[in-house]
């Protein structure tokens, strides 16, 4: 075996010079264990040390699914809606509680850029702030959708969305003004029915329950979500 010239253990080695002896290569090896002693007694500094800690919190925690960051962004797609007339030609920007770029919501088109990855804890405290039009390009790679899927979805999962339907509703006859303005791969089996009964004419919660049958917690979900929407009235 040849060692390339230079320094190795404080020992100046050439490659003209053969390291074969087996005591050479024990003289060689023990010198190596004395530096690497050496090494373990330096001075470390305090960033170095903390840098694994770091990076373990900083690690990604659990990802939200689709239908869960949705429905986090429901309610505040309403106050924008509500809110966001008051800066005409903006977007908005929202923000996760530690203050990273979500989702961007272009009122203009009703359309809402989300991140393609988010993590659970960061659905907790949303936010929001009014941007200039040319900061509605989203990053590479974010999911496009609606304002409207996203309500239906929040009135579909979210909490209490079974309890929201006021009590006037469920006696009045209800008229479907218009048909959901979203990818109707969102709408399952039943809910066409729900759809093709109300296209038929007014239609009463009782009588609306009895024909498509099902879950009249779940109807009322899906009534609450054609409300708010604005494609359900009272006729």
């Amino acid at each position: 075996m040849r060692v390339p010239r230079g320094q190795v253990g404080g020992v100046t080695v050439s490659s003209s010079q053969p390291v074969s002896q087996p005591a050479d290569r024990e003289a060689l090896r023990r010198r190596f264990d004395e530096e690497l002693a050496q090494l373990q007694e330096l001075p470390v500094s305090s960033w170095l040390l903390q840098q694994p800690a770091d990076e373990q919190q900083a690690a990604p925690g659990e990802p939200a699914s689709e239908i869960n960051v949705d429905v986090a962004l429901a309610p505040v797609l309403v106050e924008l809606r509500r809110q966001l007339g008051a800066f005409p030609g903006h977007c908005a920007h929202i923000t996760s509680g530690d203050g990273a770029m979500l989702a961007i919501f272009r009122p203009d088109t009703n359309t809402v850029f989300v991140r393609d990855r988010v993590d659970v804890h960061e659905l907790g405290e949303l936010s929001w702030r009014p941007r200039p039009m040319g900061a509605a390009q989203p990053p590479r790679g974010w999911r496009v959708t609606t304002a409207d899927a996203i309500q239906w979805r929040f009135s579909l999962l979210g909490p209490a969305g079974d309890q929201a339907l006021a009590r006037h509703w469920r006696h009045a006859p209800l008229v479907l003004r218009e048909t959901p303005p979203f990818n109707f791969s969102l709408v399952r089996g039943r809910q066409f029915e729900l759809l093709h009964l109300l296209q038929s004419g007014p239609r009463t919660f009782a009588d609306i329950a009895r024909r498509v049958g099902g879950d009249e917690a779940q109807l009322s979900r899906e009534l609450v979500t054609l409300m708010l929407m604005g494609c359900l009235v009272i006729g």
